[in-house]
């Protein structure tokens, strides 16, 4: 088997970085909603880190959008394999075991207020979005893999144009242009299942045809440099209230089918298919423990993490604010990464080895079914 570079796993870090900061601000407790008279009569650090929580609101939905994105990337190559699937369902239970017994330690529920059922369907029951998302999307790779197989360039663009104009362009723009508020999710049987549905596509199609005019790194990195200026502008102004729109939010962009959001995420997914990364052990390693570090710090315990272990809001009005993100962060990405690390051994000398011995078991009825007959006609032969 072919080891796969690694710049790709080095996006999928940078990707649960970012949510992982996202969080950080998101579930701490700090207000933001627009207020233009802390602004104008707060501290500069307020100010600043007004500002850099306006920013930091949009990285989670792009490192989703970036996640999804690696997988339809990989399409042409993914195979649907059960033990896969198994082992991915597994992975999620554990995690949710694992949440209910910290919230119990940390006296948050009782054990005694745990029942039967929620033991039950840990993916159908979407305590982790993300992973029943993702999970419903892989069961369906075989067919979205055919798709992509037998559609033509042109097919396929337009294909990828018109889900684009509905779930992306249009309810960006028009509820920007007409609401003057509200959220680019919030149009008519939109999910956010069949936007990343889309994005998958996106991805295989960036795979196969690559995207007009981004070429090099140099110009994705300067379309990357022009659009986080377009947005930081949209926020800064926003906030400030110096546009003519005085109910629309400065995070407004933040959903991850934005048309800012979905940019920024193709490009970087651009930019890493340029970097030459040859195989790194321990980052392609690293990579494949991101979604259980998403699980670790995700789902229920989510707020206290953020609210009561870091506690990052005290912080709010500090100059150094942006080191206690970072310093928060990494503590909870540590966490994980030890956490995921020891269930995968665990899963390596426990449930792997069961699952083989399953599978193994009809392959080897089936050899001696087919040995039966060359017995036979080597028998025929000699007499």
């Amino acid at each position: 088997m072919q080891q796969r570079k690694s710049n790709f796993e080095i996006l999928r870090i940078v990707s649960i970085v970012m949510i992982l900061i996202f969080h950080n601000v998101y579930k701490s407790g700090i207000d933001l909603t627009p207020d233009i008279s802390t602004l104008g009569g707060g501290s500069s650090a307020i100010v600043i880190n007004r500002i850099i929580c306006d920013i930091i609101t949009h990285f989670g939905e792009i490192g989703v959008d970036c996640f999804v994105l690696i997988s339809g990337y990989f399409a042409p190559e993914t195979k649907f394999k059960w033990k896969k699937a198994i082992l991915y369902v597994c992975s999620v239970q554990f995690y949710i075991i694992l949440n209910k017994l910290l919230r119990a330690y940390y006296g948050l529920v009782p054990l005694s207020n745990w029942k039967f059922s929620d033991w039950l369907f840990p993916v159908y029951r979407n305590l982790f979005w993300f992973c029943t998302a993702y999970f419903l999307i892989y069961i369906i790779t075989p067919y979205l893999k055919k798709l992509i197989e037998v559609l033509s360039k042109k097919e396929f663009t337009s294909l990828i144009i018109s889900q684009l104009l509905i779930w992306s362009i249009l309810p960006t723009f028009i509820l920007c242009m007409i609401y003057k508020n509200g959220k680019a999710e919030s149009i008519p049987y939109y999910n956010r299942y069949l936007w990343l549905i889309v994005v998958y596509l996106i991805g295989a199609y960036i795979r196969l045809y690559g995207v007009p005019y981004f070429k090099n790194l140099k110009r994705c990195l300067i379309g990357l440099a022009a659009v986080w200026a377009l947005l930081i502008f949209f926020i800064i102004g926003t906030e400030y209230r110096i546009f003519p729109w005085k109910t629309l939010s400065q995070v407004y962009f933040w959903p991850p089918n934005t048309m800012p959001v979905i940019s920024i995420s193709v490009l970087m997914l651009l930019i890493f298919k340029y970097i030459n990364v040859p195989y790194l052990r321990i980052v392609n390693f690293v990579a494949s423990c991101t979604l259980g570090i998403y699980m670790f710090h995700d789902g229920e315990l989510q707020r206290y993490y953020w609210q009561h272990f870091t506690d990052i809001i005290k912080h709010y009005e500090s100059p150094y604010f942006i080191l206690w993100i970072i310093g928060g962060v990494s503590l909870v990405f540590i966490l994980g990464l030890t956490t995921e690390t020891l269930r995968k051994l665990a899963e390596r000398f426990t449930l792997i080895p069961l699952i083989d011995a399953f599978q193994d078991v009809p392959q080897n009825k089936g050899e001696k079914r087919r040995r039966k007959p060359k017995n036979k006609k080597k028998r025929k032969s000699s007499r």
